[in-house]
């Protein structure tokens, strides 16, 4: 930071390690949780009394674990609303000029504010690499989070990399067939739980809040956007 002090804290590596992750969700290993993330996806129609009453523990685990709208959150006790800037033409803009964030005026809401690094580089510039991206599919209402880098053009206006495969991607389709614009909320921080259902390998029609919340044995608190009716958690930074 140029012998400066950046306009806010900022934590760095809080993940770097097995030991790191297990203590951030709760668990003695990082393994513990995956075999539970696992007795979820293997779940299937019992074939005896006793695999039964397992199914039913899981689904009483589902039930409590539903995530919850509420009206108001830590998320909130601050808003910056910044006038969208006017839809790209470019197919591929050019990279923007960058200032260093510790000379800005902290006070203008722009996201040259963030202590956004470039990691590598080779890098094409600036990226959040631990977004949480929330999306929705527009025939079916279900909702997706997931992972994905998010690079900065400018102060106003980011690009993200999405593989065709991945189901953000798929709602994207089918907005662009609509001929619609896609709302798009991305939140950072929080439960570390949340990254780490967002990279998940779940099936369709699986929430990844939900699932957040049956690792964490504790409902997902959300909180509705400011400019879109998606939901984020309440507690996101």
């Amino acid at each position: 930071m140029q012998a400066r002090p950046p306009p806010f804290p900022v934590a760095i590596n809080t993940l770097g390690s097995h030991k790191r992750m297990a203590m951030s969700m709760g668990a003695e290993s990082v393994d513990e949780v995956a075999n539970e993330l696992g007795a979820l996806m293997k779940a299937k129609p019992p074939t005896s009394m006793q695999e039964a009453m397992k199914l039913l523990s899981l689904a009483l685990d589902l039930r409590h674990a539903k995530p919850k709208l509420v009206k108001d959150g830590a998320c909130k006790e601050v808003i910056h609303l910044v006038e969208s800037p006017k839809s790209r033409v470019e197919s591929w803009p050019k990279a923007p000029d960058w200032q260093n964030p510790s000379t800005l005026d902290p006070r203008p809401s722009t996201l040259a504010n963030l202590p956004i690094l470039k990691c590598w580089p080779l890098d094409g510039g600036r990226f959040i690499t631990l977004p949480c991206v929330v999306t929705k599919d527009p025939d079916t209402g279900d909702r997706n989070v997931g992972m994905y880098r998010i690079q900065i053009y400018d102060d106003k206006t980011t690009g993200m990399h999405w593989q065709l495969q991945k189901v953000a991607a798929r709602h994207g389709r089918r907005y662009y067939e609509k001929g619609e614009r896609m709302p798009v909320s991305i939140f950072i921080g929080g439960d570390p739980m949340f990254p780490f259902a967002a990279t998940a390998p779940l099936p369709d029609g699986l929430d990844e809040f939900l699932l957040a919340g049956y690792l964490r044995k504790k409902s997902v608190e959300l909180v509705k956007c400011e400019t879109n009716d998606l939901e984020v958690p309440a507690n996101a930074d």
